[in-house]
């Protein structure tokens, strides 16, 4: 997940929901 870890400096393990819940609250494209 390079955006979020760009924005929070970490690779987290997350569900597809928390993940497209990320990208949109950050605006990247799924």
């Amino acid at each position: 997940v390079p955006g979020f870890e760009a924005w929070f400096g970490i690779r987290p393990h997350v569900t597809e929901e928390l993940r497209n819940i990320v990208l949109a609250d950050i605006g990247q494209p799924q």
